[in-house]
């Protein structure tokens, strides 16, 4: 299994960070130059949160250290913006998908409630049948 962690700033947030007026625009416009195309980063070692990210947080290693009992090997850093939970929770049920897929162990059903009609979302609704497509592929399931 792998863990997802959402990237924070440091949360400085002096005067020199937020800019002229104290309006944050120097903070902002760089938040503007972020690729927010790849809103999930590559997967690591799990090792790397212990060595790197947590050397000096001992309630945050022991917190990397019970993901590493519960057989978590690696992670990957989620682009922490509000949706960071639910971006993680999907990207790893669909990493699930694949690896049991990939070991031809499929779900019959990928949802256990099935999947909710796609007219209920709305303008959106062809971006979801087009990822309810792929998930199915995924899962190596029959399309419908």
């Amino acid at each position: 299994p792998m863990a997802a962690v959402a990237e924070h700033g440091t949360g400085e947030g002096g005067a020199a960070e937020r800019g002229a007026g104290g309006l944050g625009l120097e903070a902002a416009l760089l938040r503007a130059q972020e690729d927010v195309r790849y809103p999930v980063g590559v997967v690591l070692p799990l090792g790397v949160l212990r060595a790197v990210d947590f050397l000096e947080l001992p309630g945050h290693a022991r917190q990397v250290e019970e993901l590493s009992r519960s057989n978590h090997t690696h992670f990957r850093r989620v682009r922490a913006d509000g949706d960071a939970f639910y971006r993680a929770l999907c990207f790893a049920w669909l990493e699930v998908l694949s690896d049991r897929a990939a070991r031809g162990r499929a779900l019959v059903l990928p949802l256990r409630g099935g999947w909710p009609d796609a007219e209920l979302f709305g303008e959106l609704a062809v971006m979801y049948v087009e990822l309810r497509e792929q998930v199915m592929k995924l899962a190596g399931e029959p399309q419908l």
